[in-house]
């Protein structure tokens, strides 16, 4: 085993000390399927109110223990920090009905600004989330839009008929998102007066706090929403900070005109001189097949050598998962190659990780003089990086 081959695995090892535990999980925030991970206790995001209530300081909004009939049950938190969040009653016993309100900014992206955009965006996802859907009521105002249908889904850990209701406001650039489910005994009450009963038993939530400001960047997929400058990748709910450890950011690459595919640039100065980008694009290719872990990291190797066609591989794909605790899926290469590098011709080491994440492909490449692959200093420094991205979004 060579210098190069052990210091790849030294990297790897030392990750894993740093690493442990995981934050809450991220995922799109145009999905109202089942989220990834549910929170039994208060998450970031949110501060508990009077007479156990409890307040999403982001948008305002003031959830309390019972909604009329139905009782609150548990929070769903899809990104880090708290600024796209679920909560669910249940009134099962009753109405056999279960209810979920998603609060998420408005600025999804720079085409889900307004309310009209999103809704049109909500019924598109019915026919692609469920199965046999037939839309049979709308209801399209300018500050209140809601859509009944019928699909196949799973409710109640059965695979069965059921009816569901959306409804969509909009309070001061956040979308509130309430999505009721109930069981076919409840499917025949398809008239009018029946529906409109229902939907009064579900009060329409305000803000008790001032909402954030949710504010666009000039870049039009990546969001900020406080003054410390982390943007925001809402389509993944991955969060890329000022800082990173010992590394600072730079201007974002945008790859499409969809904004999925989008990479970050890190740099140090010290103890070395280290560049690493960290690429996001989704898993799937334009015609919705999946791309695995092993295809990604063959085209990414490839396209070193391409570039550089000196590139000398000494780790050409190892199983990284461990870095996740095994949580997630991770492959890694490692190689050198001559290149200029911060204006001198010299020899690089070029590291690659690959990661998937729900439905996202998260990948480093780091580059740094090939003669730094021994300094501790500068192995601490890459894990930090490592360690430090991971634990804001997985």
């Amino acid at each position: 085993m060579n210098k190069l081959t052990l210091f790849f695995i030294v990297i790897l090892i030392s990750t894993v000390t740093i690493i442990s535990g995981s934050c809450v999980t991220q995922k799109s925030m145009v999905k109202e399927e089942t989220p990834v991970t549910s929170i039994q206790k208060l998450p970031d995001g949110f501060i508990e109110g009077e007479q156990g209530t409890y307040i999403h300081k982001h948008s305002g909004i003031e959830f309390p223990k019972n909604l009329d009939s139905f009782q609150r049950k548990y929070l769903t938190g899809f990104d880090p920090y708290g600024y796209h969040i679920a909560i669910t009653y249940d009134n099962y016993q009753v109405l056999r009905a279960v209810m979920t309100i998603y609060v998420y900014p408005a600025s999804l992206d720079y085409s889900r600004g307004d309310i009209d955009t999103e809704y049109e965006h909500i019924k598109k996802d019915l026919h692609q989330l469920n199965s046999n859907v037939n839309v049979f009521n709308e209801i399209d105002e300018k500050d209140f839009k809601m859509v009944v249908y019928q699909c196949t889904s799973t409710f109640d850990n059965i695979y069965q008929p059921v009816q569901r209701m959306i409804f969509l406001m909009m309070e001061k650039k956040w979308f509130i998102k309430t999505l009721v489910t109930y069981t076919e005994e409840r499917v025949a009450e398809t008239d009018t007066e029946s529906l409109t009963k229902f939907i009064g038993d579900i009060p329409l939530l305000k803000p008790v706090l001032e909402p954030v400001d949710i504010q666009k960047t000039d870049f039009p997929c990546i969001i900020t929403v406080d003054e410390e400058e982390q943007w925001f990748h809402p389509l993944s709910g991955i969060i890329f900070t000022k800082r990173l450890g010992l590394f600072q950011r730079w201007m974002p690459v945008i790859y499409d005109n969809t904004g999925k595919r989008v990479s970050f640039s890190y740099s140090t100065e010290k103890p070395a001189l280290i560049d690493a980008t960290i690429y996001l694009k989704p898993a799937k290719g334009k015609d919705g097949t999946e791309i695995t872990l092993e295809e990604e990291l063959r085209v990414t190797n490839q396209s070193i050598v391409n570039m550089f066609p000196d590139a000398q591989f000494s780790v050409e794909m190892q199983d990284v998962s461990d870095i996740l605790n095994e949580l997630h899926k991770g492959l890694g290469s490692f190689c050198t190659h001559r290149t200029v590098f911060h204006d001198k011709k010299q020899t690089v080491a070029s590291q690659t990780l690959v990661f998937k994440i729900n439905e996202w492909f998260i990948k480093y490449r780091i580059t740094y003089p090939a003669a730094e692959h021994t300094n501790n200093a500068t192995i601490d420094a890459i894990v930090d990086l490592i360690a430090e991205f991971l634990d804001l979004n997985v």
